[in-house]
């Protein structure tokens, strides 16, 4: 009799630390959002459209900024009818400057100001490959694209409340970003000689990308307390979602990603609650959010020594803008706000 208990007892115990342990909490806070408009990169999957779906049902209103039309406004086609005439695709890809440039243009034919940013978009290729404006594409999609888009979109944020979200994650850890690596990227903005093909390669600069976000949300973090104090802008880590970062790996690691996908499946996030603390940023009142702060769980999060470099992070900022004013001169105007 003891054994048929065990097996009864023991997938129920599983099921709950699961649901209330390891995928962390659901954001305290919950707001209702009405005539909020909030733009959120990469909404037409995983956390992203968790996010976005949430905040419609809390009636704000939603831009999908994604590059994939046809999948985007599937998702729109299947909401109730007030969710869907409160929803609405504006195509955007982030490893094309011309395309966030054009998004942006799209945006303000249509909408007359901005409440919430939310840099939620994050890829991470297995092969070294550069980007229409010659930028590394991972680089690009996850850090340079959304610079240039929240630059863009400063002016519009016309709410006292106004903040910029910028979804990175603990993977930064991993970074092998040094004053010197930039110094070496300053100088060679062609990326010759520069290759990446292993998994274990791709996983670098993609964390390095995650460590970028940090980065940024630092020096913008500084420009709204000078120019834009009705803005903050804050990091976070949404926890583990799933095995997203080997989803195309190869050799040894796709083996590697089937033998551990059951074990990663139950220690792993579901995107529902891997949105909670975009959302918790999102419904908490502004005078309780930090300007710079990094999240986890729906709480601020101590910032470790890599975050607080100033010199790694004034080189980073140094080299974005490099490869920026080289993309887009003579094609497009970008004011950079100098402080």
């Amino acid at each position: 009799m003891s054994y048929y208990i065990y097996y009864i007892v023991t997938p129920i115990v599983l099921y709950l630390f699961r649901k209330f342990f390891l995928n962390g909490p659901r954001s305290p806070v919950i707001r209702n959002l009405k005539n909020k408009i909030v733009i959120v990169t990469g909404s037409s999957g995983g956390i992203g459209q968790e996010t976005a779906l949430q905040l419609l049902k809390n009636e704000a209103i939603v831009i999908f900024a994604c590059r994939d039309k046809t999948k985007t406004e599937k998702i729109i086609s299947d909401l109730t009818t007030d969710m869907r005439d409160r929803s609405h695709f504006i195509k955007l890809d982030l490893s094309s400057l011309a395309s966030v440039f054009e998004f942006v243009k799209n945006f303000k034919r249509q909408f007359g100001s901005l409440d919430i940013l939310i840099n939620n978009a994050g890829m991470s290729p297995l092969k070294f490959e550069l980007t229409e404006d010659k930028i590394e594409n991972t680089f690009q999609s996850n850090h340079i694209g959304h610079m240039v888009l929240t630059y863009l979109l400063l002016d519009y944020f016309k709410s006292e409340e106004g903040r910029i979200i910028n979804v990175s994650g603990d993977i930064y850890k991993i970074s092998n970003y040094s004053v010197k690596k930039f110094e070496d990227l300053q100088n060679n903005l062609d990326y010759k000689g520069i290759d990446f093909s292993t998994n274990v390669e791709s996983i670098i600069e993609y964390s390095n990308s995650k460590l970028a976000n940090i980065y940024f949300t630092n020096y913008l973090g500084d420009l709204l307390e000078k120019k834009f104090n009705h803005i903050k802008t804050m990091s976070l880590h949404p926890g583990v979602i799933s095995t997203e970062l080997m989803r195309n790996a190869t050799g040894f690691f796709y083996y590697f990603r089937l033998i551990i996908s059951p074990l990663f499946w139950y220690c792993t996030k579901t995107p529902d609650m891997g949105a909670q603390t975009t959302l918790y940023l999102c419904y908490e009142f502004h005078d309780k959010l930090k300007n710079k702060g990094y999240y986890l769980d729906c709480k601020e999060r101590k910032k470790c020594n890599l975050i607080e470099d100033e010199d790694i992070q004034n080189e980073m900022i140094k080299y974005s803008w490099m490869l920026i004013d080289r993309a887009i001169e003579g094609k497009f105007e970008l004011n950079k706000y100098d402080i």
